[in-house]
């Protein structure tokens, strides 16, 4: 009799401490959850990404793995632990470094062995495992030397960007020394370099160049014409008046050729009046 009385004790005090236990784990669960976006690398590519908890949280901590080592690893970051001591809420706890180290496969992260303290102090997650983003590793791709987009901010290009046609044209004012490009390669692990970006008067031969991995080139020519600065008087187009325009007035006179820059008084044809015009151009401006 004493015996079962002992019995139904120990299995009454057992009970209130797996109902306590029961409390505990059902009021701390889920102070947080850790997440780290998915995302898509290439073969041999690194990425830094954010580890952030869903609620405020004060404290956080974890390991993280990779489900898959033969895809992707973890390079710097497989521990991360995070407090704010002036008591504000956490929304980024930590970074992770993955590298792509295989092709065509993937891998998910695992945050393991994670603690989430809330702000009030009181709730705490302990030792909990939160499968997470997914790293898609895709096939390296050796050959893609497109460009993704090609713009001018400072010219209209003709025709419009396809990224298989070569070959571009636009004119631009006198004023433009230089086109502001902005040509993003469609992968990330080709290299684009610009030449020829250097202006004169005329015709000019802007080359925008991709370089696969494997090193080879397509080029993309925009062909430029910078305009002329027009300046009455200024025949010779050297930005002035001097005596060398007086003197090319009277020979575009004396040829009875027409230049528009020697046309002095709109009416287009080059006479006389002409001639005197530009000397008086030079005189008041010399």
């Amino acid at each position: 009799m004493i015996k079962k009385r002992i019995y139904k004790h120990i299995l009454f005090t057992f009970s209130l401490i797996f109902f306590s236990l029961f409390l505990s784990l059902n009021v701390n669960a889920q102070v947080g959850t850790l997440s780290i976006t998915s995302a898509v690398l290439y073969p041999g590519e690194e990425k830094t990404l954010d580890i952030t908890v869903t609620n405020g949280v004060l404290t956080s901590d974890g390991d993280v793995t990779s489900s898959d080592t033969s895809c992707v690893i973890i390079t710097n970051g497989s521990h991360f632990l995070k407090i704010d001591y002036q008591g504000n809420e956490l929304k980024t706890v930590g970074q992770v470094t993955v590298k792509a180290v295989g092709s065509d496969c993937s891998s998910q992260l695992i945050i393991s062995n994670a603690s989430v303290g809330s702000t009030n102090g009181n709730d705490e997650d302990r030792h909990v495992t939160f499968k997470t983003g997914v790293m898609e590793v895709k096939q390296y791709n050796y050959l893609n030397n497109y460009l993704k987009s090609l713009d001018v901010s400072n010219a209209t290009l003709s025709p419009a960007f396809n990224k298989r046609v070569t070959e571009y044209g636009t004119t631009v004012p006198n004023n433009v020394t230089s086109l502001n490009i902005d040509a993003p390669v469609e992968f990330n692990g080709a290299k684009v370099r610009i030449e020829g970006n250097s202006l004169n008067v005329g015709n000019n031969t802007v080359k925008v160049i991709v370089t696969s991995i494997n090193g080879t080139e397509r080029v993309y020519t925009i062909n430029v014409i910078r305009e002329d600065l027009f300046r009455r008087g200024d025949i010779n187009k050297d930005g002035k008046i001097n005596l060398t325009d007086v003197i090319l007035s009277l020979r575009t006179y004396f040829s009875e050729s027409y230049v528009e820059q020697a046309d002095m008084n709109y009416d287009n044809k080059i006479t006389l009046a002409d001639v005197i015009l530009c000397l008086r151009l030079y005189f008041s401006l010399n």
